[in-house]
């Protein structure tokens, strides 16, 4: 069995303890360490002095800070041509967030499980930050809903990647800590096996040496969902209009709602190739499967309302409630099957 696994620490303005970390991991395991200096200030510069003297470590240099994102995707880039023989690699925080042991037990279990990706899982206790405890079980919740993913940390940044994951991840756009949520995202979507570890849960001094912004940073992790509801609204708007026009005009349900889901289905796909998705795909194969998708969502839309309009409800309210209740729906489903990164 092929046991090598290299460890990738991303590092901005990191303390000493960074060293006492590689130190550690080096005594303690076989594993090379790359870390990267992501911009640090020159203050900083006496620990990535001390780590180049280390055997079996290497340091990679951005020139100004990239954000974390980046700083992952040059060590893996690094990695995966600097080490052809490694089954995979860990990634681990730099600010004493993760144990020694805790990063080697992922090393192990990665070894053991060379295809699978390993995620460090934390219990998030009584002694857990509130802004870390909400943000979890939010970012948990999403994971489940959407993504049918269960996962007990969805940001932790202890994990184990495969060397064919860690290569496919490459291609994401983003930079920052949304890189490791789009990442955990890939994973679930390409139904890449998953092993959680439990690990300790470390704050130190509430936290602090974290550079995660709970606001900002937060924010471009859930940006693509909100890129969504911001152009649904828009759409929804031109589908109700439409089909406003169109029922008033002729009284009939099934050909009303076609012209709103006809006018409004071109509007949000372009939307949500270019704004939410991002997406860089085929047009045509990506339009043939949305055309597939609204014709499937437009039946059972119009099942629905016909139900509610039959029990005696309001045509127009029918249509909002029905259109309601299959946003969620819509969005996990062009997530999954439409525009795949």
């Amino acid at each position: 069995m092929n046991e090598t696994v290299v460890i990738l620490i991303p590092a901005y303005q990191p303390q000493n303890a960074l060293v006492t970390l590689v130190d550690a991991l080096r005594a303690n395991g076989p594993h090379p360490v790359v870390v990267v200096n992501d911009g640090s200030a020159a203050g900083t510069a006496p620990v990535f002095a001390e780590l180049k003297k280390r055997n079996g470590v290497t340091v990679l240099i951005h020139e100004k800070n990239m954000g974390k994102g980046q700083a992952l995707k040059t060590g893996l880039n690094h990695i995966l041509h600097g080490f052809p023989e490694a089954v995979g690699i860990v990634t681990a925080d730099a600010d004493g967030q993760h144990r020694p042991e805790d990063i080697l037990a992922v090393a192990d279990a990665l070894v053991r499980s060379p295809g699978s990706l390993v995620l460090g899982t934390r219990d998030f206790g009584g002694g857990t930050p509130l802004r870390s405890r909400i943000g979890n079980l939010l970012t948990s919740k999403l994971f489940r809903f959407f993504l049918r993913c269960p996962l007990t940390d969805t940001q932790t940044g202890l994990r184990g990647l495969p060397r064919e994951f860690a290569r496919d991840i490459l291609s994401l756009p983003s930079s920052g800590y949304d890189f490791e949520f789009e990442a955990l995202a890939r994973a679930c979507r390409q139904s890449v096996p998953l092993i959680q570890v439990p690990i300790a849960t470390v704050y130190l001094d509430g936290n602090r040496g974290s550079h995660f912004n709970p606001v900002l940073d937060s924010m471009k992790i859930y940006f693509v969902f909100f890129r969504f509801i911001t152009s649904s609204l828009f759409v929804s708007l031109i589908d109700t209009l439409v089909f406003s026009a169109f029922f008033f005009a002729s009284g009939t349900l099934l050909s009303s709602i076609l012209a709103g889901r006809i006018v409004a289905g071109l509007s949000q796909f372009i939307l949500s190739k270019k704004f939410v998705f991002n997406s860089d795909r085929s047009i045509l194969w990506e339009l043939l499967k949305y055309a597939m998708l609204v014709t499937a969502l437009t039946t059972v839309a119009y099942q629905g309302i016909s139900l509610l309009v039959a029990a005696g409800c309001n045509p127009y309210l029918a249509k909002i409630l029905v259109d309601t209740l299959l946003f969620f729906t819509s969005f996990a489903l062009q997530k999954i099957l439409v525009f795949i990164h």
